[in-house]
């Protein structure tokens, strides 16, 4: 799985960043802004 990981952000066009081992606050903060992200972009626009 490591070993794919360089292939995919060369692929995907992205830099990951990893969050500190003894620090697992980071690790709720990086998933609820991709849970808003995908919210936002899967959210359908209305126009009335």
């Amino acid at each position: 799985m490591q070993s794919m990981l360089p292939r995919g952000a060369s692929h995907y066009v992205f830099e990951p960043e990893f969050c500190n081992p003894a620090a697992g606050w980071e690790k709720g903060q990086v998933e609820k802004n991709f849970q808003d992200a995908r919210s936002r972009l899967w959210q359908v626009n209305r126009a009335l």
